[in-house]
């Protein structure tokens, strides 16, 4: 009897043993696994841990873990700090910075773990890590352009219902409000009132919360109300799960360019309107001269008309004094024919 539980302790723990052994097989082929002594000193690396770092395992073994860190970090109270939780028997877990042996920086996403004897004391410590060097890279590359955006815009951020979340320097800047006066409000605060009530503004939201990028110029209110202008996009933030969480809006205060460029509008809008006032009244300077031209034409024709009948008149005139002179000259003739008659006739 004593031997059947004998021997079935053994093989629960035989089995344990070869449950653990497989997760331990099944981590060595994906993680790259390191062991330390409590001081820090290396005992062990698997392959991966190897490939990662660059080294074999007989090049560590033996040397301290501060040969994969930045030397000012190695010496630094906080490496000390580190290693002083270890051998206490604190769990650490973090992305950590190390260095390869080729010089090039590794980001490990790694865990510590303290393994402890039967008397609780720490005997050795293994490390668990996964290269995430990629990842960080890409994350670091877009804190840094986030930042880089902010330093030179003005950045906002909303619930998808348009709450404001946070607010950069920039923007409250052009804004002229603090955060506090601006954060759990809505976003309507920075607009015109009859926008606010238009089908346009409850159509903005509306896209936004259904992932949809907007960009143009906006105008909005400045906290004494005055207005302006903002070359801004807004710009849907999703989960994993493809859900808009937030909506980031960057911008650009254009207020003096809007001004600006309004003000020619208008200039061009009154040069225009000059413009058509001086085509009007060339019309009407020209219809003058049409009606001028006419008046004058019908004068001459007048003036033409008189020229011929002082004309008609004059060779009318010529002609009765012809046959006044040949009527004369007739009567002449006739009296000198009646006194030569008379003169006969008394002889």
């Amino acid at each position: 009897m004593f031997d059947k539980k004998l021997k079935s302790a053994l093989n629960d723990a035989l089995a344990q043993l070869e449950n653990q052994k497989n997760v331990l097989d099944a981590l060595n082929q994906s993680t790259a696994i390191i062991e330390f002594s409590p001081d820090g000193i290396i005992l062990s690396a698997n392959a991966n841990f190897e490939q990662t770092m660059g080294y074999s395992a007989e090049e560590i073994i033996g040397k301290h873990h501060r040969m994969f860190c930045l030397p000012q970090f190695a010496a630094s109270q906080e490496y000390k700090a580190f290693w002083h939780v270890l051998r206490t028997g604190g769990f650490i877990k973090d992305q950590f910075r190390r260095i390869a042996k080729d010089g090039r920086t590794v980001w490990l996403e790694a865990s510590y773990n303290p393994v402890h004897d039967k008397q609780g004391q720490v005997v050795k410590v293994i490390k668990f890590a996964l290269d995430v060097s990629q990842e960080v890279k890409l994350a670091h590359e877009s804190r840094n352009i986030m930042k880089a955006v902010e330093r030179s815009m003005a950045a906002i951020e909303f619930t998808p219902e348009g709450i404001i979340l946070t607010a950069n320097a920039n923007f409250l800047s052009a804004t002229g409000y603090t955060a506090e006066e601006i954060i759990g409000k809505h976003h309507r605060i920075f607009c015109p009132a009859d926008f606010v009530h238009s089908p346009a503004y409850e159509h903005l939201w509306q896209q936004l919360k259904q992932g949809v990028f907007v960009s143009g110029r906006f105008e909005r209110l400045h906290k004494s109300g005055r207005p302006i202008w903002l070359e801004a996009s807004y710009n849907p933030i999703f989960d994993d799960d493809g859900v808009v969480f937030k909506v980031i809006k960057f911008a650009t205060d254009i207020t003096d360019q809007e001004t600006a460029r309004q003000q020619d509008l208008r200039l061009v809008q009154e040069a225009h309107r000059l413009s058509a006032a001086s085509d009007s009244a060339s019309n009407d300077g020209q219809q003058v001269i049409r009606d001028t031209i006419q008046a004058m034409s019908v004068i001459a024709d007048s003036a033409g008309q008189s020229a011929r009948l002082i004309e008609d008149l004059e060779q009318k005139t010529n002609r009765i004094t012809t046959i006044v002179n040949t009527i004369h000259e007739i009567a002449d003739q006739t009296n000198l024919l009646a006194l030569n008659a008379a003169i006969e006739a008394a002889r």
